[in-house]
């Protein structure tokens, strides 16, 4: 599945964009929405860091999300580990999300994983 940025823009009307994972590529998933003037309402993580948040926006774990943040938001997932994208496509299937419509694999948005590029290094 290849979606276009006027695309990717039109799914996203006006909702906020959660982004699976605080890796990399989803920290420069964040700096890149937010530079497209997007809103984005943080990551979906596990991870602990320091205030819970990463890049000045918040890290929601996953149980959290899907509980109760998930039919008004788009997703993007980041995570390139293969085992954690498949579940994490599986969890937002679960909760009615639609892949092309409120929620995107980063690899939708773009073919390759362009880590440096996004992540401003």
């Amino acid at each position: 599945m290849s979606v276009t940025t006027e695309a990717f823009t039109r799914s996203v009307n006006g909702r906020k964009i959660y982004v699976l994972s605080t890796n990399l590529e989803g920290t420069g998933c964040v700096k890149l929405f937010k530079q497209m003037g997007l809103a984005v309402g943080g990551f979906i993580d596990s991870r602990e860091y320091k205030n819970n948040q990463k890049c000045g926006v918040p890290i929601v774990p996953s149980d959290e999300f899907f509980g109760s943040y998930g039919k008004d938001a788009v997703v993007v997932i980041a995570a390139k580990h293969r085992q954690t994208r498949k579940w994490a496509i599986e969890r937002c299937k679960d909760a009615g999300l639609r892949r092309g419509e409120s929620f995107f694999v980063s690899t939708d948005l773009c073919d390759c994983f362009p880590t440096i590029e996004i992540a401003g290094k």
